[in-house]
């Protein structure tokens, strides 16, 4: 083998090795058909005909349990569906701890989901960006971390999601 070949080896196993890119703000939403907690299951499009959905990926800390309150408060302000997405692989008792009323819950046991969002999917630690707003037509108005997004600007995002 000569040195041009392992030189391209290496750049293709590099490439592979890449994360995927995160969706952003302006792009189609991926699909999302997965089971929740007590609901079976959830397809987004099917959300999405009740209005804007927020979209969140928290990796289920003592933080996130007291946020997630917070969250489902502005969602119903404005109209919008919290789906919350718990980073935690196969641990769906952590997943549980995050229930709140009104907003689902969804298990992505091998993090496909969370991938096709985020571009990075590893087990218990939040990605970043972690938070999406989708609007009524499926098109991502903002890919933002949360806590890092203040409240009056994502308020401000979901009503203009509508």
């Amino acid at each position: 083998m000569t040195v041009r070949h392992l030189l391209l080896i290496l750049a293709v196993v590099g490439w592979l090795a890449l994360p995927t890119r995160a969706a952003g703000a302006g792009d189609a939403a991926p699909a999302i058909n997965l089971p929740s907690l007590g609901r079976g299951q959830v397809q987004l499009h099917a959300l999405l005909a009740g209005g804007p959905v927020l979209l969140w990926f928290p990796a289920v800390t003592p933080d996130d349990l007291a946020r997630a309150g917070a969250l489902q408060q502005l969602a119903a302000q404005h109209g919008a569906q919290l789906v919350i997405v718990p980073v935690v692989g196969s641990e769906q008792a952590r997943a549980q701890q995050i229930q709140v009323s009104g907003a689902i819950v969804l298990l992505d046991v091998d993090g496909r989901v969370v991938l096709s969002y985020a571009g990075e999917y590893i087990a218990g630690v939040c990605p970043n960006p972690n938070l999406f707003v989708i609007t009524r037509t499926g098109t991502i108005a903002a890919a933002r971390q949360y806590p890092g997004i203040s409240p009056s600007t994502l308020s401000e995002v979901l009503s203009q999601s509508r």
